[in-house]
């Protein structure tokens, strides 16, 4: 259930407390315009700076609180007669009237009168309004590591609490040093304890950044980003609504100027338009885009989506990854020109490399130059590659257009061949020519599938340079081995096998003639 402000601080005690005074019940204690408190504001993050106004002032004798009890302070009364004429009463020395006491407490999921009242004074305050007067708030530092700090010694009255300079957008709050009565020991600040508790409401406006690698991310692939951004929560009367979104990408991205806005979803229902609810900054410095909401046109949404795509291009291959980075900027005080990003969200998009070197099927120390292979997708076609001369590495070309792209790729004189700048994926390597003497394998295409599950460039074992290389080893059989001779009709086999035929025949022969001759002499 709702509270009222100041009703609870004790009208109704207040005045119980008068009666009883009149009956002559001793007090042990008194209050006056010095007495003082502390005030705990909680819910702050370290280094943030915490400044209390007082804008209500407690109404005493010197010794008991006196009709009326509150009365606003002299630095606001023309402000709030101006502007709020129903929450002061000027003929009875500026009283804060019943219609404020009896406004409910609110918060800022729904702001109500109360919290509108606070905005609109903490607005007027900052903005050194002619109608407010001089004001030495109390100020205090959150320590490191802290979530709360101590305003000490706050004299007896209500206070406008604002939170500035931390990591979060904070809204207004008030907390107040009230005076109560207790039979036996009198008037006391805030039911004895001298110490009131206020916990502030806060938002953390900030982006999330998602990549979609599905079309591949090698050099010359294109890439889909998409940035979900947290739309920051001012107060109503916030002087400054700063809200813009940043993205900054590496030399390896190329970006193709297709921005895209939303609110809630990509939906193409929700899709934003440019002049009415953003803008793209002229001049985006050193981010390469810059988008500028205009706030009071998407201050009603949750979150705004940002696509956009880049290709991945050559420069990629100096530090074997692209990397993109989102950011958020707001004004952590809504009364203040404060520009601010408290943070980023990044990407890093990996290249990997293929190394194959090739052997003698027979003799594995025996390194084959001269062997021509294709790379090219899984199903798909042969990718382009120019060779860089001075690494002896070939590199996969942005275009078939690039000078020097082929699809032709010839192992060096050691064996090797460095393919680089691949993304994740599998591969069909296919074995086109074989080296001078050697015969093509049985099966001259094996697939090569590149996996990095963690996304942190290090397919391999190791955390060097050779973590991000897939080694395959490819062996050829020589000519000599893979077709030994083979007997052939016509040739020293035919002739050998006549001869032996012949002697044969004839040793036939004379056995027959020699047989007949004792035969007839018998």
């Amino acid at each position: 259930m709702k509270t009222k402000l100041f009703k609870r601080l004790g009208a109704t005690v207040l005045a119980l407390g008068m009666a009883l005074s009149v009956m002559a019940i001793p007090t042990s204690a008194a209050v006056n315009n010095d007495s003082t408190g502390n005030i705990t504001v909680n819910n702050v993050d370290s280094g943030a700076t915490v400044t209390a106004y007082k804008v209500i002032d407690v109404n005493t004798d010197g010794t008991q609180p006196q009709e009326p009890v509150y009365q606003w302070n002299d630095a606001v009364v023309s402000w709030v007669e101006d502007n709020y004429p129903a929450y002061i009463d000027i003929d009875k020395d500026n009283a804060v009237t019943e219609t404020f006491q009896d406004l409910e407490s609110d918060d800022v999921a729904e702001p109500g009168a109360l919290a509108a009242f606070y905005d609109a004074l903490a607005a007027a305050i900052k903005s050194n309004d002619d109608s407010i007067g001089s004001m030495v708030p109390f100020t205090a530092t959150v320590p490191a590591d802290a979530t709360s700090v101590t305003i000490e010694n706050a004299t007896i009255g209500n206070y406008l609490i604002l939170v500035t300079n931390g990591t979060r957008l904070y809204s207004p709050a008030s907390a107040t040093v009230g005076v109560t009565f207790n039979a036996g020991t009198g008037w006391t600040v805030t039911n004895g304890t001298a110490d009131v508790a206020v916990n502030v409401k806060s938002t953390a406006p900030g982006t999330e950044k998602e990549v979609d690698t599905s079309a591949g991310s090698s050099i010359g692939n294109t890439l889909s980003f998409t940035i979900t951004a947290d739309v920051p929560q001012y107060p109503i009367n916030a002087l400054y609504t700063t809200f813009n979104i940043l993205d900054t990408m590496s030399a390896g991205l190329t970006f193709n100027n297709d921005i895209q806005v939303y609110h809630t979803s990509d939906d193409e229902a929700n899709l934003l338009t440019p002049g009415t609810h953003y803008t793209l900054a002229a001049d985006p410095g050193e981010a390469t885009f810059v988008v500028e909401m205009n706030y009071e046109n998407v201050k009603a949404y949750d979150t705004i989506i940002v696509t956009y795509t880049a290709t991945i291009n050559d420069a990629a291959l100096v530090t074997d990854k692209v990397n993109n980075k989102s950011e958020i900027q707001y004004d952590r005080d809504p009364y203040t020109e404060s520009d601010y990003i408290p943070g980023s969200d990044e990407v890093d998009v990996y290249n990997y490399e293929i190394d194959v070197t090739k052997v003698d099927k027979n003799h594995a120390t025996t390194v084959l130059p001269g062997a021509e292979f294709t790379l090219s997708v899984k199903d798909g076609d042969a990718i382009y590659f120019v060779l860089n001369e001075e690494t002896g590495v070939y590199e996969v070309a942005e275009s078939s257009d690039v000078d020097g792209a082929t699809t032709t790729l010839v192992t060096d004189e050691n064996g090797l061949l460095k393919l680089d700048g691949l993304g994740t994926g599998t591969y069909t390597l296919t074995e086109t020519k074989a080296p001078d003497n050697y015969v093509l394998p049985e099966e001259p295409s094996r697939d090569i599938t590149i996996s990095d599950e963690d996304n942190d460039g290090l397919i391999g074992t190791g955390d060097d340079d050779t973590s991000r290389i897939v080694a395959v080893t490819v062996e050829n059989t020589s000519s000599s081995d893979a077709a030994p001779s083979l007997p052939t009709t016509g040739g020293m086999g035919t002739i050998l096998f006549t001869t032996v035929g012949l002697v044969l025949v004839g040793g036939a022969a004379i056995l027959l003639v020699v047989m007949y001759k004792r035969k007839k002499e018998n």
